[in-house]
């Protein structure tokens, strides 16, 4: 039914750069890519068509395994890397496929996976899930897997070319991101370009009638440069990401300048409380903590700071967030959730009032709801948890420049953030590293600041801010510059 190929990206890898949220340097980047490659079994040519009827066959095995109801998510998925380290690079490529099953027996639920599409392998998964329901405890919130839902749904862009594409198709573009990097700055002494490429598809049947499936691709391209002028060292980075192969000409440079820049850094007397500038980029990050807070499975468990704020005002009412599945270029665009729920638009957020929280089947069974399609899934080997699909943040006419004029005192923050991964989501505290930060006084640039601690408390936050008109695609969706006030910042002296 297939044939062995070598890749160099497992199925948990397909899933990781497949929703890539940020990169934090792209030195721990690159020796993640210098692994050994691992062997996995593949369809030498696949079609949708074929993953949602393998879906359907292995939802049927695991019912008479012993089930009372069975899911099956069958996923398949091309990837390509390409790494430029000053003159040398290196690609690695591969395909990943395989299936998870959830089994249903009672209020018990087995889940099992293999990372193979042979019949032997996907028989095997069924009848581990089942054995594994038999001895799982009973969840009393569990209801049922979920029903058909008859709604609208769309697909997001696919660009046919990322199937045929090959790593080292693009060496290219990176040498040339490189190339514009070192030109724009004498003082720019290394250079680091990362080009990833993914064309993934997945079916998903169950038991109660769902059937579907449907595929996507994705394009990014970073680079990260460092200059150097006497003792003092300085880093910047760009992106580009997409549903399809970009043009990559100007990232080098951003990245350059940004680096350069940020030299001549002086750090702050004492800590600094008041406005902060957050770009598009980094924005993005700290948006990034409202998932959790939204998320209906949070709320329930009583782990929210929003719950039960529907309907009030939780934010700036210069603040709306849409949830918005049915974006074009969305790097999270899918027709149909991880349990095969069409996805949706819906606002989260507007002018400022919390309006909608995220639910998958299991949490909106508790309420009695429907799933908002946010039952999403990173891979094969994982079960569907609640994500946003793509949020889009409406923009202001202001400008970045404008958003700068209103600062009194504060930091603009630029490039990328460190740290977020530690912040407390249930209570929305945070302490993160901004590598790139600038003094701003009376609205203008003052001097540029050495790595920059940044706190607060993300919720306050939002009930401050102001937004920006510069809109710019993101892996969780298309969000502007974003001012906002009473943090803390402070430097070393």
């Amino acid at each position: 039914m297939g044939s062995l190929r070598c890749t160099q990206a497992s199925s948990a890898d397909a899933a990781r750069w497949g929703r890539l949220r940020f990169t934090s340097g792209l030195v721990a980047l690159t020796s993640w890519l210098r692994r050994p490659c691992s062997v996995v079994r593949e369809l030498a040519e696949v079609e949708l068509s074929d993953l949602i009827g393998l879906a359907e066959r292995v939802a049927s095995w695991t019912k008479a395994a012993g089930a009372d109801e069975a899911e099956a998510y069958v996923a398949w998925a091309k990837d390509t890397y390409t790494t430029l380290q000053g003159d040398v690079f290196s690609t690695r490529e591969g395909v990943s496929a395989g299936v998870g099953v959830r089994a249903v027996i009672g209020r018990k639920v087995g889940f099992a996976s293999a990372s193979s599409l042979e019949e032997a392998k996907l028989r095997s998964a069924a009848e581990k899930a089942v054995e594994i329901a038999r001895v799982r405890p009973e969840d009393p919130k569990f209801h049922r897997l979920p029903d058909p839902v008859r709604r609208p749904a769309r697909s997001g862009g696919f660009d046919e070319q990322i199937i045929e594409i090959g790593a080292a198709d693009v060496v290219p573009q990176a040498k040339s991101v490189s190339s514009e990097a070192l030109s724009a700055d004498r003082r720019v002494k290394y250079v680091v370009v990362f080009i990833y490429t993914q064309a993934y598809m997945f079916g998903v049947a169950n038991t109660r009638g769902i059937s579907c499936g449907d595929r996507a691709s994705k394009f990014m391209g970073i680079v990260e440069c460092k200059v150097s002028d006497g003792s003092e060292e300085r880093t910047g980075s760009d992106h580009v990401y997409g549903r399809r192969i970009a043009e990559l000409a100007g990232i080098g440079e951003r990245a350059a300048r940004l680096a350069a820049d940020s030299l001549g850094a002086r750090g702050l007397d004492q800590p600094v409380v008041g406005h902060v500038l957050f770009d598009s980029t980094t924005a993005s990050m700290m948006l990034s903590m409202l998932t959790y807070g939204v998320s209906a499975r949070s709320v329930q468990e009583g782990r929210s700071r929003l719950e039960g704020k529907l309907g009030k005002q939780v934010a700036s009412k210069e603040l709306t967030i849409v949830d918005d599945a049915w974006m074009k270029d969305g790097l999270g665009t899918v027709a149909y959730d991880g349990e095969g729920v069409p996805t949706t638009v819906k606002p989260v957020i507007e002018d400022g009032m919390l309006r909608n929280y995220l639910y998958d089947s299991y949490a909106a069974h508790i309420e009695g709801k429907k799933s908002t399609g946010n039952g999403m899934r990173s891979w094969f080997t994982s079960q569907p948890s609640i994500r946003e699909v793509n949020y889009m943040v409406r923009p202001s006419s202001r400008s970045p420049d404008d958003l700068l004029s209103e600062v009194e005192l504060g930091v603009y923050v630029r490039g990328d953030l460190m740290g977020l991964g530690h912040a407390n989501y249930v209570t929305g505290d945070f302490s993160v590293v901004a590598t790139n930060a600038f003094l701003v006084r009376r609205g203008s640039i003052e001097h540029p600041l050495p790595p920059t601690t940044i706190a607060g408390n993300f919720y306050e936050m939002l009930k401050t801010a102001r937004v920006g008109s510069d809109l710019r695609l993101s892996p969780i969706g298309k969000i502007p510059s974003i001012l906002v006030s009473g943090l803390t910042a402070a430097t070393r002296r």
